[in-house]
């Protein structure tokens, strides 16, 4: 499966609301995969949770924020919140 939408949807949720987290992950080179890692986990959660007998929209709003579109950094300095 192609999990290049959530890998670009995190990615501007981390810039947004994880500067730090992302600064450090694109300073380190590990960017990219710590993107495609939290898409994968996703992917995996979602896949089970449908398997268990929950809707797509269900196990999607249970595990979106698990991996993908995680809380903002504490110390936002716009108080900025999530979208998702």
């Amino acid at each position: 499966m192609n999990l290049q939408n959530w890998v670009s949807e995190a990615r501007e949720h981390w810039k947004r609301f994880l500067p730090n987290r992302y600064k450090e992950f694109e300073d380190a080179g590990v960017l990219d995969e710590a993107l495609q890692e939290a898409a994968n986990l996703t992917y995996r959660e979602v896949s089970s949770l449908e398997n268990s007998g929950l809707t797509s929209e269900q196990a999607w709003e249970m595990t979106k924020g698990e991996y993908l579109l995680l809380a903002p950094e504490p110390n936002d300095p716009q108080g900025a919140t999530p979208d998702a």
